[in-house]
């Protein structure tokens, strides 16, 4: 079975976090989720505080188990306390970026960094390349297992199916690998990659379900193709602030506004996003099924 992961947005109002709208959010989604992944770059997790970090972790923790926490920061004391943070609350697993901004950092230091963090409490390596402007490849990972880090897998942001598959060959099988790239579902699933991540799950979970699960047949195929249109129209708005919209347009509900530097859509803009998907002709049907999910207050 393939995971569908849901890498929540974070709702602000005002620039403040907004943690109802986070968990009826959550809510409305739970039913398609397998695990909920938080504070990574769907949910601004860059952009994010410390303090606001360890407030969406107690939050969530409260609401489910099934949660792998971003921690990853500049500061690594900050890491280290949301670290720590994430083995009180019993969540499942973290997750962290390499260190990034500072040009080419050695190798060695990213080992260290990982070593540190996956010491106190298993960890996920969150590799995005285009990003991070490090790739955290195999042999990498084989230095941080080989100093005592406790890496229970990856998940890979690249449009490289290849590239997924040779944590696969390095570590076996068992080792596990997500698919952050939503363009890429379908020869994920039929590869054995492990799981799938896409910022559109916010929206329509249920259309990310039923491609997971429909990706060994010849709907898969179709189902693919539609979603890498939807896609496509989403990152023309900026798909970090779109997300936000989507899921107004979608599924009928509220779910706050993204914060500076990231810029929530224009009433104008936001207007144009919805009607550019109604030209692909699947939002009516989409939506349809949306809003039968449950709506929380």
């Amino acid at each position: 079975m393939t995971d569908v992961i849901a890498p929540l947005v974070t709702p602000f109002d005002d620039g403040h976090l907004n943690t109802t709208k986070l968990l009826n959010h959550a809510k409305s989604i739970e039913k398609f989720v397998d695990i909920f992944w938080l504070c990574g770059s769907t949910g601004l997790g860059p952009a994010l505080s410390k303090e606001e970090k360890e407030t969406i972790a107690k939050a969530m923790s409260e609401f489910s188990n099934k949660v792998i926490f971003q921690v990853g920061s500049l500061n690594i004391d900050d890491s280290i306390h949301l670290a720590k943070l994430a083995r009180r609350l019993k969540v499942q697993a973290i997750a962290s970026y390499p260190p990034f901004y500072f040009p080419k950092i050695p190798e060695d230091w990213v080992v260290k960094y990982f070593t540190k963090l996956s010491k106190i409490y298993p960890l996920y390596i969150y590799n995005y390349p285009e990003a991070t402007k490090f790739d955290v490849v195999p042999s990498v990972v084989r230095k941080i297992v080989q100093g005592g880090g406790n890496i229970v897998g990856v998940k890979d942001t690249i449009n490289d199916i290849t590239h997924m598959l040779s944590y696969k060959w390095e570590f076996g099988r068992d080792f596990v690998v997500y698919s952050g790239s939503g363009a890429n579902i379908l020869p994920a699933v039929r590869s054995g990659i492990d799981g799938v991540l896409s910022g559109a799950v916010n929206f329509i979970p249920e259309f990310v379900r039923n491609l997971v699960d429909n990706a060994t047949r010849e709907e898969g195929f179709k189902l693919q193709r539609d979603f890498n249109a939807i896609l496509s129209v989403a990152r023309k708005f900026s798909q970090w602030a779109s997300n936000y919209s989507l899921v107004r347009i979608f599924r009928g509900y509220d779910v706050g506004k993204p914060r500076p530097p990231i810029y929530p859509l224009t009433d104008k803009e936001e207007a144009e996003l919805e009607e550019r998907m109604k030209t692909l002709g699947l939002i009516d049907s989409t939506v349809q099924q949306s809003r039968t999910s449950p709506q929380m207050t």
